[in-house]
């Protein structure tokens, strides 16, 4: 039995702890990269500062857990009950949280780069800024029930997205003008100065035409 045990700094690298009962234990700073902690029992534990990378932790206990500031890059938290957890500064950067019991949790500050959140049980989950999140994923997030720091609202990313939108078909609309306006100039140049340099100009335009059509 592990419970309430005290692990601090432990080298646990690589070390099969599976179903393992670790409720209440101190595990700050300890080393559990590549640990297989599936279904573990990790409630009330403290986690703070812990390396994780590459863990599994599927479907493991970590209710009220104190994962501050932990090294979870890549590790499997395939629903894993994480409801009330603190991960405030966690690094979960390509971290798989798929289907993950995220109620009430505390992400504030966690990068979240890469991490796989589909449907996972946001409600009442506090993602701070959303460090590592596109506008899309904040909204499908908050959509779910997340809550963002900063007034982050659907109606602030719609509008982010359209102002985004707007400017692309801006820029589009010019490139198809371009071509227009150098014809234009061709036929000014026919006026202004003769066949022989309005043909040089013309030569010019087919030359740019073929470019354009070919990019």
């Amino acid at each position: 039995m592990l419970s309430n045990a005290d692990l601090s700094g432990a080298d646990l690298r690589g070390a099969n702890l599976s179903e393992a009962n670790l409720d209440g234990a101190t595990l700050d700073k300890a080393n559990l990269m590549g640990a297989n902690l599936s279904e573990a029992d990790l409630s009330e534990s403290d986690l703070s500062s812990a390396d994780l990378p590459g863990a599994t932790l599927h479907n493991a206990t970590l209710q009220n857990a104190d994962l501050s500031g932990a090294d979870l890059r890549s590790a499997d938290l395939f629903r894993a009950d994480l409801s009330e957890a603190n991960l405030r500064s966690a690094d979960l950067s390509s971290a798989d949280l798929r289907g993950a019991d995220l109620p009430g949790a505390k992400l504030i500050g966690a990068n979240l780069i890469g991490a796989n959140l589909s449907i996972a049980n946001v409600t009442g989950t506090q993602f701070g800024t959303g460090k590592g999140l596109s506008l899309e994923e904040k909204q499908n997030l908050i959509e779910r029930g997340a809550i963002f720091d900063e007034g982050i609202e659907i109606e602030e990313i719609e509008t982010e997205k359209t102002k985004t939108e707007q400017i692309e078909t801006e820029e589009k609309e010019i490139e198809k003008r371009s071509p227009l306006l150098l014809l234009v100039l061709a036929l000014l140049a026919v006026t202004a100065t003769g066949v022989t340099a309005a043909a040089v100009a013309l030569r010019w335009i087919y030359e740019y035409f073929m470019t354009y059509l070919n990019a």
